[in-house]
């Protein structure tokens, strides 16, 4: 049986170290069909070329204006379902993920 595809995304706002820190502890899930979306809410601080460099095979879509907390994931909701993802996973961008041992 297939693994459903699953996206999980962050918004971003001139928070480059924390959406750095968050996106290297996401980079360690080890799900084979886990997509890595960053929604970009029109930073100026250079989060965008930042996270292009460290992390190529996140998706980034960058907004023209800061479209708010909603409107921001909404965005990124819209394209992990476009793309077939059956399940979606919001995480603030400070939020760090680590491994829980059974």
């Amino acid at each position: 049986m297939k693994q459903p595809e699953i996206a999980v995304i962050v918004l971003n706002w001139n928070g480059k170290e924390d959406t750095l820190e968050c996106l290297d502890s996401l980079s360690r899930v080890n799900y084979p069909r886990c997509r890595l979306i960053v929604v970009d809410n029109a930073s100026s601080d250079g989060s965008v070329e930042a996270i292009r460099q460290a992390f190529p095979e996140v998706v980034i879509l960058r907004n023209s204006r800061n479209l708010g907390y909603a409107g921001g994931n909404n965005v990124g909701i819209r394209y992990a379902l476009k793309i077939g993802c059956e399940y979606l996973c919001i995480l603030n961008n400070d939020t760090i993920v680590t491994r829980v041992s059974e």
